[in-house]
């Protein structure tokens, strides 16, 4: 039986008797005096309940205190900083959730919590260049066009077979001839590493003219040095061939030349490269008394293969094919047919996009990629300027701007800033990389010794300026390269897979980068007046 229902049954009698004792029995049963209230109950809320910050960031936190007039409250948190007026900091470097509670002063049991989020700092990558160039001109050693060039590892003296050291005599705008510049010619020049007999080389001493002991200076080649002072000159980048143009432009698309060492023969070669010559599936299949374009070719172990028509499929493929099955945009502004500088439209080497015939190595009819894809160099410009550049852009020139001797090294540098400037005063450059190299060192003289690597180069160290707004500014790149780097570039933005050990083992150039830095405005490029 409970108590109160005990406390009605009393007798009254019994109530009276007892008296003044059973007072604390009546209080107990209900009656009597009433009981003392509880006291209010505190509470902390705290403001925001849940932000979410990137790492660095700050937010300041804002406690309110309900049931006392005591409203003070002290700071703490499970990570991070938090100051005693509630302003809190993190800096961890992953991602994270961090608890900040205000503890009551007036009763210590009292909290409030709220629960932070927080990511590390967006830090910038490879991912935010969208657009890919890659310029490639004609002919020229490092030591020729930047020998002098403060800082890098130049020379502006070299050594003849003789062991007479020569200086490096101021090079003509227009150079009076062509050097030799073809396998033989250019593992003689090398000598092991030496290099020391580029004077032994074709025309390469013509009646005490040592053409190849010749080099430019920064009057002479001013905007390309503009543009290594403000972005990035790469001073080991080296031809990936011992050898000439045609070899070398075939490492710029497949990382391998399928074997060739040399430019095709029988193709009506002109030294000026003012007719249109054609070195890939459309050369002369020959005719009665004219016989066929070939070229040579050696094996992994350096021993001379019979020499072939040049037109190839690579069994692994070029990068053209790994970008259409990965959907990348990609066009190849090259001179066409008919016109000056197709010899270094290189596609036209390639089968399967040059031609539509099923059979190698017909050619009958232009293939879709050919059709769709390689598109007239002056092109260039006028998708840059529009804002309509694809993803991947590879750009050769018609011989007159291609530096190539005996054209015009003056005019080649307007070309060639004409095209950058195109870029640059476009809506992409914010997220373009500009990667401008020459294709061969040309017979002239560098000083460094390539790398061994196989049977086919490296080759003679060439220049390479690379141009973004995530460049580094006025940086002398050390990393050794190779045209298979470019690819390697390519394969990293683009998560695409390798070609071949040439690339898969190439240097990818992303050292030349500062994806953290706000991008760079364009520098300011002239055109200038040739001699």
């Amino acid at each position: 039986m409970r108590l109160q229902e005990g406390c009605k049954n009393l007798p009254v009698w019994l109530l009276t008797a007892v008296g003044f004792a059973l007072l604390t029995v009546l209080a107990a049963c209900g009656g009597g005096s009433s009981t003392t209230p509880p006291p209010p109950v505190i509470a902390v809320t705290v403001t925001p309940a849940a932000p979410t910050l990137t790492s660095g960031q700050s937010q300041q936190f804002t406690a309110t205190v309900t049931g006392t007039t005591n409203t003070a409250v002290t700071w703490s948190a499970s990570g991070g900083t938090i100051s005693t007026a509630g302003l809190f900091t993190d800096t961890v470097t992953a991602t994270t959730t961090v608890t900040v509670t205000a503890t009551s002063a007036a009763d210590s049991t009292a909290k409030g919590t709220a629960t932070v989020t927080v990511t590390p700092a967006t830090v910038g990558d490879i991912t935010q260049i969208k657009h890919i160039v890659f310029i490639i001109k004609e002919n020229h050693s490092f030591d020729n066009y930047f020998g002098s060039y403060p800082g890098a590892e130049g020379a502006t003296t070299g050594v003849t077979s003789t062991g007479a050291v020569v200086p490096l005599t101021h090079g003509a705008d227009r150079p009076p001839y062509d050097v030799g510049h073809g396998f033989t010619d250019t593992v003689l020049a090398i000598h092991g590493g030496k290099m020391d007999k580029f004077d032994l080389i074709s025309k390469g001493d013509v009646n005490g003219m040592l053409l190849p002991y010749t080099q430019y200076l920064q009057a002479d080649i001013p905007n390309y040095w503009t543009l290594a002072q403000n972005y990035v000159l790469a001073d080991h980048m080296f031809s990936s061939l011992t050898g000439p143009s045609f070899p070398n432009h075939l490492y710029t698309i497949a990382a391998d030349s399928a074997g060739v060492t040399d430019n095709p023969i029988n193709t009506s070669s002109d030294p000026t490269h003012t007719i249109s010559n054609k070195w890939g599936c459309d050369a002369s299949m020959g005719s009665p008394g004219i016989p066929p374009s070939t070229v040579k070719l050696i094996d992994a172990a350096g021993n001379p293969l019979t020499p072939v028509f040049p037109c190839f499929d690579f069994a692994a493929g070029t990068l053209m094919d790994t970008m259409q099955t990965a959907k990348i945009t990609w066009k190849y502004y090259a001179p066409r047919p008919g016109t000056s500088g197709y010899i270094w439209n290189v596609l036209d080497a390639v089968h399967h996009i040059r031609c539509a015939d099923a059979i190698l190595p017909n050619c009958t009819a232009d293939g879709t990629l050919w059709t769709t894809n390689d598109v007239v160099d002056t092109q260039f410009d006028i998708d840059a300027a529009a804002g309509n550049l694809p993803e991947v852009s590879y750009v050769v020139t018609r011989g007159e701007d291609s530096e190539h001797p005996v054209s015009s090294v003056c005019q080649g540098e307007n070309r060639s800033i004409a095209e950058i400037d195109a870029v640059m005063n476009g809506p992409d450059w914010n997220s373009t990389a500009i990667f401008l190299l020459w294709d061969d060192h040309g017979g002239f003289y560098d000083h460094l010794a390539p790398p061994k690597k196989d049977a086919w180069g490296f080759g003679v160290r060439v220049p390479l300026i690379i141009i973004s707004p995530f460049a580094k500014k006025g940086y002398i790149s050390k990393q050794e390269y190779e045209f298979s780097s470019l690819l390697a570039f390519v394969e990293k933005r683009y998560n695409l897979p390798f070609l071949t050990a040439r690339d898969a083992a190439a240097n990818d150039m992303e050292d030349a980068f500062d994806f953290t830095q706000t991008p760079r405005l364009p520098t300011p490029l002239l055109q200038r007046v040739c001699p």
